[in-house]
């Protein structure tokens, strides 16, 4: 197999149709921040990738592009797509990926400085007045912390030369949060990325007659709210009526089943039934070329459908320039894909898992066999590809391939048999395979709950749910009476709505887990108490208790042997639930872990391990932006090395944040700390 073969379509910055406003006035703003990191936050149709297209083409900027899907989680992959993407852009950058397969990611760290060498070297050659800009598109789908550690290195060891642009429609992780500490970071949210007025205008003085513009303008703007894709849709509503009524009631397009229904019956439905077709068939492939459309709908001429979809802006971006390389927006793709029915969507995965297997893509090709359902290209790719993938590192991907077969009942080759057995080795050399419960729970941070076999997030129908769930979890095993029960959730509704709401609830969790057997009496029941069966489950409190104990206690050096589980941010515990009854554990883990990084720190301190001392104080001010110690001490750790620029720059930041925040100042100790550090006298 050749390694390097990539979707090359993940790597190029997308076209921007000539239709599409060019944002003058953001981008002039975009262009005076300073900081290292730029995230563009919002919704879908908000023109986050336009807006990144725009930017990346600015002459000032040299743009590696990174389009990101869930495959891309593994840090292999991710290792691979970031070389090619600098290597796309940087002459002279080279950096040999088969050093770092098989090692990964015990060797985060050294690619990372690697690969910081390998840029600052290409970048010589160049005009120095250009940055170097890394766009994550699509940054949501990310959440391996393996992953969030090489970003994090690039961002602290690279110059003012690089950046770093993520759009993202969900949440923000959290290791993002020391770069808006440090004024680093700054973030574009709904309220910058909504059209302006004149914006409207002038992007339906394009689309329209210069009178229907002006009639229009205003309306759009005041209807929409700015909302850029429902201009766009609007504007195309308006061109493909032809002719305008005076009653026609603009409030409704507001809406989004107005929205849908201009997709399915202004758009989908006007569309030749051969068109029709061909969008349904290829909306579930993330990139499309011709060869690969043709394959899926058995045709010969995708690529001048293709074309068409792209000249009538049928929701079609093209790909960096390249002729034959496209994606559709993710809102019409959804829209196409639940107009699929399940034969129909396996049928066509396993036309791509076919088409991406013949072009020795193995990787893209076993994701589509396990989502067709089909065991016999799953087996052909394990056969020939198993081992290899081991080699690389990809335990968990070949670990969900080996159980696929298992849930389908397929009897395994002797070929498979070795990967297996491999597999078997390596995890149980790493201590996986003998922890491994059913369930893991995170209650650090975002409340997850995963089922370990599938990888597969429990999904909580409603907020109560959640919280019901998060509060068994928080007893521990330990069993709560059921008027408590209903006393902490409900304490404000009647008894006998309380108790509906109660069974309702435990119905919703207990169906969501029903694809497991095992954990059919996860929630036990008995003298009218409720308790969890955690038996099954890995919980993270463990770790956690076992630290703030040991900070408790100010046992120095167990704290020190375990500096990488302090290190990297546990979260607000239970951050998604309100309830008053978590409160009080919730302020003891934030006030242990300041403890364990205070202490830390000063142990490092003597020990002369300056790195690991600033790497706590950043972690406590990061967990906690109102902790004056941490402030003093990230100061004084400063002030060791005689930064000034950095002194300055904690002192400042600390101080907006007591007053604008708190509405208080520093205290003296503070700025009598503050003012030696810039004398160096700490």
């Amino acid at each position: 197999m050749d390694r390097s073969r990539k979707l090359e379509s993940k790597i190029l910055i997308p076209d921007v149709q000539k239709e599409y406003e060019q944002r003058e006035i953001l981008l002039s703003e975009l262009r005076q921040e300073k900081g290292k990191l730029l995230i563009l936050h919002a919704t879908i149709g908000y023109g986050k990738t336009v807006l990144m297209s725009q930017f990346a083409r600015l002459p000032e900027n040299l743009c590696a592009w990174y389009h990101l899907d869930v495959l891309d989680n593994e840090p292999i992959t991710f290792m691979q797509y970031l070389i090619q993407s600098f290597n796309r852009i940087l002459d002279g950058f080279e950096l040999d990926e088969e050093y770092y397969v098989g090692v990964m990611p015990d060797s985060l760290s050294q690619f990372v400085r690697d690969l910081v060498v390998e840029i600052e070297e290409s970048l010589e050659s160049l005009d120095n007045s250009r940055k170097l800009v890394l766009v994550l598109d699509d940054f949501q789908v990310i959440d391996n912390p393996d992953i969030f550690k090489i970003l994090e290195e690039l961002l602290d060891h690279t110059g003012e030369y690089f950046m770093m642009m993520a759009a993202t429609k969900g949440s923000v992780p959290d290791f993002f949060t020391k770069y808006f500490m440090r004024n680093q970071a700054v973030m574009i949210e709904t309220d910058r990325l909504s059209f302006r007025e004149e914006e409207v205008a002038d992007f339906l003085g394009r689309m329209l007659s210069g009178k229907e513009s002006e009639r229009y303008a205003g309306m759009i703007w005041n209807n929409m709210e700015g909302w850029p894709a429902g201009v766009m849709f609007a504007a195309l509503y308006l061109r493909r009526l032809g002719c305008f009524e005076p009653d026609v009631k603009w409030e409704s397009i507001t809406q989004e089943s107005m929205v849908q229904n201009y997709i399915a019956y202004e758009l989908y439905k006007g569309l030749p039934y051969d068109i029709q077709q061909f969008l349904l068939n290829t909306s579930f492939a993330e990139e499309l070329q011709p060869e690969l459309c043709n394959d899926i709908c058995g045709i010969e001429n995708a690529s001048g459908i293709l074309k068409y979809l792209l000249q009538e802006n049928l929701f079609i971006l093209r790909i960096g320039g390249k002729s034959g390389c496209y994606r559709y927006h993710s809102m019409f793709r959804s829209f196409l894909n639940d107009r699929v029915s399940q034969e129909q969507r396996q049928e066509i995965y396993k036309k791509m898992a076919g088409y991406y297997l013949r072009h020795q893509d193995p990787d893209v090709a076993a994701r589509y066999a396990m989502l067709a359902g089909n065991t016999e290209i799953l087996i052909t790719i394990l056969e020939k590809y198993g081992l290899f993938f081991l080699g690389e590192g990809k335990r968990k991907a070949v670990s969900e391939y080996l159980q696929c077969l298992k849930e389908r009942g397929v009897e395994l080759t002797s070929e498979i048999v070795k990967v297996r057995d491999a597999l078997n080795r390596l995890e149980e050399e790493n201590g996986i395979w003998e922890k491994r419960k059913l369930l893991e729970v995170s209650c650090f941070g975002k409340f997850r709950v995963t089922i370990s076999r599938t990888g597969k997030e429990i999904s909580w129908r409603t907020r109560k749910a959640l919280e019901l769930f998060a509060y068994l979890v928080d007893r521990e095993g330990r069993a709560v009476e059921r008027k408590v029960l209903l006393e902490q959730l409900w304490p404000d509704n009647a008894p006998n709505n309380s108790v509906a709401m109660l069974h309702n609830m435990i119905y919703s969790i207990r169906k969501e887990l029903s694809s497991q057997p095992e954990l059919a009496n996860l929630i036990q029941y008995r003298n009218h108490q409720y308790y969890l069966d955690t038996s099954q489950m890995v919980i993270d409190l463990e770790n956690k208790k076992e630290i703030c104990r040991l900070a408790e206690s100010g046992d120095v050096e167990a704290l020190y042997a375990r500096r990488e589980e302090i290190l990297t941010p546990w979260g607000t515990y239970l951050e998604e639930v309100d309830g008053t009854w978590c409160m009080a554990r919730r302020v003891y883990f934030e006030r242990c872990y300041g403890k364990a990084c205070s202490l830390l720190a000063g142990y490092c301190r003597k020990q002369g391990d300056h790195e690991t001392e600033e790497a706590c104080w950043t972690a406590y001010v990061t967990a906690d932006r109102y902790s004056e110690e941490a402030v003093v001490g990230i100061l004084q750790c400063y002030a060791q090395s005689g930064d000034r620029q950095q002194i300055k720059r904690v002192f400042e930041s600390a101080g907006k944040i007591f007053r604008e925040e708190l509405g208080v100042d520093l205290s003296p100790e503070t700025i009598r700390v503050y003012e030696q550090a810039m004398k160096r006298k700490v």
